[in-house]
């Protein structure tokens, strides 16, 4: 009887054996992922679909060195890591490196090695699969994010974005540039805080109406309060913002700084006193420094900035506050400017405070010129850039990274798929797919096969204290019988006859988010290919639910731009590689008068003047000519004043933040752009410019204007060897205009009478107001006495007619002096004080007459008083 036992069990063992050998044949044949044996370095065995992935047949591969198919760039990385886990007889981690398929095509694979013996002798076990969409999502939302990410910080309109009780939850960098407060001082706060206290029960009509109604609200005016107390003006649109499951989690806001065009409203009428008072109100500061880099004059806000007192920052040198190594470059801008005329714009700089700490500027210089046009010194404006310097350009990511995992059903459904895989894989009958809540540590159940109906129902949610969640937090793939388990996870494994169990946690950095478990109630022990494999999918379970949490920040990311862009009054724009409009914002209409689908068929080349696009062209250039860093947006930024077409062909100017993008492999790809219309500015400039130079109620030529033509005429007439006359005129009797008529009728009467002198002078010759109703006329080239008489008696003649002031029929007089250049004085201050003594003369002897000046004239003056109007 024993020879038959003994002769019968060896059957049984020899045909469960056959069975074995075979099923783990079909399973590695069957499964979807590519499955390989080297051995010295060369294939000896490649599954069916490893042939299918890369194209090549097993008679192409098997004697292959297998690192010949990596790419040359990832084989000394690919050589390191499995050596490092072969060497230590042990599984490796999963690694990507990039493939090249037998059609030249290059993909990105996710491998793991482990050490076996083949045919008797060491070799390697590798499987590995194809991560290629995954790859493409981070590309494309790394791309999406930085686009975002740079459109965010570049625009000048402000970004926010609050709960539904009113608090902040976002703020872009222009928010805490405009209100002066750190991140710290505003996320969390509520907005009222922050709004002046009349506007606080209107905004909140409007967030109330924009959550009844379920529509944004496109534009609504209020005022904020800065952190110094400043009260600023803002245009806002507010929608509202969803959570994953679409309901209503808060408002998101773009507003609109319209303080300076309020202001502007009341430069424009000012004098240089209320410009300079204008200055000090600024956010940005403002300086001037002479030709050795001492500061001359500068704002509130350049005090603020630096830390130092108006005291100790008259007369400080630029050196006391740049550091030693950033002085070259300063110099060399400043000598830019000097050299050329031209300004230099948003220079970044970093400046050392009066306490020794640093902020980061960007400043753009000007040249400042005397009367005569010389360059005696620079002016500029310095922007504090401080807080988007050190702002986590990454926190974007970061936080719609951590927005929680998504729930649809399609990814349920690859978790489900990728249990069929690893169940069939490892000739397991049954396992489970755990998620961890990353908020409440509460761990579910997603997918599930082949458990009981009690066990399903045992395991379908698991609390962070259960004892179960222990197993599944471990943090370490555990693999063997169920006695190496400890209760009640092995008591429920005896429960359900389950002989071998695997414990996979899927990780995300150093963060369990899932788990996967397979069990077997047959087979003794599990193979380490199976193992392998199993370690393989449990990070495709990582990929699919990171594929879940890109798609979500995706379509979040690309909702936020679309609603940006709909709502600023910036035009926001890209190109492709051809400089042709691929986007652009629905207020290209009311700056350009196109429609977006008409903007869309232009090239970027065909809005600019040629001379606008030149000078762009060449920056853009510099900015492709740096190393590439790998960022999309790595190319740079910069800013740029640009003259526009509109559809009629009419032009104005705007001021433009580019960005230049890149391809993943650094080729240019277009540009990024935000656009704003400086037009009110640029006039406000040419106002400002006149305001200076112009008396502001004749119109006529200022003390400082006739200066500058009188240096100009006194040295062509030195070089010509001519006269010039200089024509002290005042008016007779004009005080009892005022008194009689009021000081309007005084205003027009001065009005015309300016209109009246340039009407009889020559168009070389100036008529300037110097203060109340006296009037100084430059003559050139006046050689001989009968051409300045002849000049002054038809002025003369010309107030016999009477003027006509809103009714009124005026007849005023006029009394002038005549002082001759060079004869009388060289210098304007001279010639003024000597033709008003031969005017005073005049006006002593009977009025309404001119005089030339003579010596005698000082002297009579010197003897009586200086007679009345």
């Amino acid at each position: 009887m024993t020879p038959l036992l003994t002769k019968n069990r060896s059957k049984r063992e020899w045909g469960s054996r056959v069975d074995y050998i075979a099923l783990s044949r079909d399973l590695v044949h069957g499964i979807g992922i590519g499955v390989y044996i080297v051995q010295n370095r060369k294939f000896v065995y490649v599954n069916p679909f490893f042939e299918r992935l890369t194209g090549y047949t097993s008679e192409e591969l098997i004697g292959t060195k297998a690192l010949n198919l990596v790419i040359p760039k990832d084989r000394i990385k690919v050589r390191k890591k499995a050596t490092r886990y072969l060497k230590n007889q042990q599984i490796s981690k999963s690694y990507e490196y990039r493939f090249q398929k037998k059609n030249g095509e290059i993909i990105w694979v996710l491998e793991r090695v482990s050490p076996i013996v083949y045919m008797g002798e060491r070799a390697t076990l590798g499987s590995f699969m194809d991560i290629g969409e995954r790859k493409h999502l981070e590309e494309a939302l790394i791309h999406s994010e930085e686009i975002h990410r740079t459109m965010l910080e570049q625009m000048s309109e402000l970004y926010a974005e609050v709960d539904l009780a009113g608090n902040f939850t976002f703020l872009n960098e222009a928010v805490y540039h405009h209100l002066g407060y750190s991140s710290e001082e505003l996320l969390g706060k509520n907005y009222s805080c922050f709004t002046v206290e009349d506007d606080v029960k209107n905004l909140f009509d409007v967030f109330n109406e924009v959550y009844s109604m379920g529509e944004s609200n496109k534009g609504f005016a209020h005022r904020a309060r800065r952190k110094d107390g400043t009260v600023l003006f803002f245009e806002t649109s507010v929608d509202l913002r969803r959570d994953e499951h679409g309901e209503i989690c808060g408002f998101r806001s773009v507003s609109r700084d319209v303080t300076d065009h309020k202001l502007a409203e009341d430069v424009i009428h000012k004098s240089e006193q209320r410009y300079r008072d204008i200055l000090a109100q600024i956010d940005d500061a403002y300086y001037e420094v002479d030709e050795k880099g001492n500061y001359t004059f500068f704002n509130d806000t350049m005090c603020r900035q630096l830390g130092y007192t108006r005291e100790e920052l008259q007369g400080l040198n630029y050196k006391a506050y740049i550091p030693p190594h950033e002085r070259r470059k300063v110099v060399e801008a400043y000598s830019r400017v000097f050299s050329s005329g031209m300004p230099q714009r948003w220079l970044p700089m970093t400046n050392i405070r009066k306490d020794g700490s640093r902020i980061y500027v960007e400043d753009s210089i000007y040249p400042l010129r005397d009367e005569t046009g010389k360059i005696i010194g620079l002016r500029g404006i310095s922007r504090d850039m401080t807080e988007r310097k050190l702002a986590d350009d990454r926190s974007i990511m970061r936080r719609d990274l951590a927005i929680s995992l998504n729930a649809a059903t399609s990814l349920e459904n690859a978790l489900s798929i990728c249990l069929e895989a690893a169940i069939k894989i490892s000739a397991m009958d049954s396992g489970v797919v755990f998620m961890v809540d990353e908020k409440t540590g509460e761990i579910r159940l997603y997918a599930q096969k082949g458990f009981s109906a009690a066990m399903e129902k045992q395991y379908t949610s698991l609390g962070r204290d259960s004892p179960y969640s222990a197993l599944i937090l471990e943090g370490e793939a555990l693999y063997g019988p169920r006695e190496v388990f400890a209760p009640p996870f092995h008591d429920d494994l005896v429960a359900e006859n389950v002989t071998v169990a695997a414990v996979v946690p899927v990780k995300h950095g150093n963060s369990i988010i899932a788990c996967l478990i397979v069990t077997s109630r047959t087979l003794p022990e599990i193979m380490a290919y199976a193992r392998n494999s199993l370690e393989t999918i449990a990070a495709e379970i990582g990929t699919s639910i990171d594929l879940s949490k890109s798609r979500e920040a995706l379509r979040k990311s690309e909702q936020r731009y679309r609603f940006i862009a709909d709502h600023t009054d910036d035009i926001i724009w890209t190109t492709d590689i051809s400089l042709n409009y691929t986007f652009i914002s629905p207020s290209v209409a009311r700056h350009c008068g196109h429609t977006v689908k008409e903007a869309l068929g232009l090239k970027i080349t065909e809005m600019l003047t040629p001379a606008s696009w030149d000078i762009t062209w060449q920056k853009i250039q510099a900015g492709l000519s740096r190393p590439f860093t790998g960022q999309v947006t790595g190319a740079g930024t910069f800013t740029q004043e640009w003259e526009m077409y509109r559809k009629d062909k009419t032009t104005f100017w705007t001021e433009t933040a580019i960005t230049v993008l890149r391809t993943p492999g650094g080729e240019f790809d277009g540009l990024l752009g935000v656009t704003r219309d400086i037009t009110e500015r640029k006039c406000l400039e040419q106002k400002l410019e006149e305001m200076a130079t112009h008396d502001y109620l004749t119109g006529l030529p200022n003390r400082v204007l006739l200066l500058d033509r009188f240096n100009v005429a006194s040295a062509l007439a030195r070089r010509r060897n001519n006269r010039l006359a200089v024509m002290s005129l005042d008016l007779d009797q004009f005080k009892p205009i005022n008194d009689t008529y009021g000081h309007n009728i005084g205003d027009e009467v001065l009005k015309a009478v300016g209109t009246r002198l340039t009407d009889n002078i020559r168009a070389s010759d100036t008529a300037a107001r110097t203060g109340g109703d006296e009037f100084v006329l430059l003559m050139l080239e006046a050689d001989h006495v009968n051409d300045s008489a002849a000049i002054a008696q038809k002025i003369m003649d010309s107030f016999q007619e009477p003027f006509n002031i809103n009714g009124l029929r005026l007849n005023i007089s006029t009394s002038m002096g005549i002082a001759v250049y060079p004869e009388a004085g060289e210098d304007l201050d001279v010639l003024c004080r000597k033709s008003d003594a031969a005017m005073y003369y005049a006006k002593h002897h009977g009025r309404n007459q001119f005089k030339f000046y003579c010596e005698s004239d000082d002297i009579e003056i010197a003897q009586r008083e200086m007679p009345g109007p």
